[in-house]
């Protein structure tokens, strides 16, 4: 792969929660340039797919086509730093929720959350406005009341993604007046819910939205389905000084 090659490391490579399989976890954020040509051309490389940020490689472990030592078999589905709250399976949404389901969602995804959800909790659907939307909507909201922000959309780094790539709710967009609205209108430990598929394979950015915003970041590794279902295993991201 020439000087495109990626070292296969403890740090890069993760296992698929489905199936157990090993892939390389590839973040745009630690600046890698992969060519499809370069991963067609490599004997270890036997499959790959791309999710807007993130590159999802599988690896292939016949004897003698890999080193051992740079490929684990048994590795943590979620990052070393997130605390693992369960396997697949539904996350209960804590009382006085504020969803915020993007337009990039498939029709239904708002309905699944208001079923699966709590008596109480408020659904917001077709959100394409990006965080200003979302601070409108906070603000409705008593101070310090919100028992969770659920933002559903497809998986993207350190969030979700709406229909216009700008508009998207992740991290690096996230402006000043609405992270002071999330940190008044939530309640005091309510965590931010990412309801999206494979937000936990994007730890560093899971870990940044919840050092920012000071609110634990609760996340699945896997395909998140009717509303509160997930493949893989929930973590949760607690901020850092």
């Amino acid at each position: 792969m020439g000087e495109h090659s990626i070292e296969l490391n403890p740090n890069t490579i993760s296992t698929n929660p489905a199936d157990q399989t090993p892939f390389l976890l590839l973040e745009s954020n630690q600046g890698f340039e992969i060519r499809l040509e370069d991963l067609a051309a490599t004997p270890e490389i036997s499959d790959w797919d791309y999710n807007d940020t993130v590159w999802f490689i599988s690896v292939d472990e016949k004897p003698g086509t890999t080193d051992p030592e740079k490929v684990k078999k048994a590795v943590e589905p979620l990052p070393k730093f997130a605390t693992k709250i369960s396997g697949p399976g539904r996350f209960s949404y804590p009382p006085k929720s504020l969803a915020i389901v993007t337009d990039s969602t498939a029709a239904g995804d708002a309905a699944d959350i208001k079923r699966v959800g709590p008596a109480d909790i408020r659904v917001v659907d077709q959100v394409g406005g990006g965080w200003p939307q979302v601070r409108w909507e906070l603000a409705k909201e008593p101070v310090g009341t919100i028992g969770a922000l659920i933002l559903s959309g497809h998986g993207d780094y350190g969030g979700v993604a709406a229909a216009d790539a700008k508009n998207s709710l992740v991290v690096k967009t996230l402006d000043p007046a609405t992270l002071q609205e999330i940190k008044q209108r939530l309640a005091p430990g309510a965590p931010i819910i990412l309801a999206g598929c494979n937000c936990a394979l994007a730890p560093t950015g899971l870990q940044s939205l919840a050092n920012i915003t000071g609110h634990p970041v609760i996340a699945n590794t896997g395909e998140l389905s009717d509303g509160n279902f997930g493949t893989g295993d929930w973590g949760r991201f607690d901020p850092k000084p």
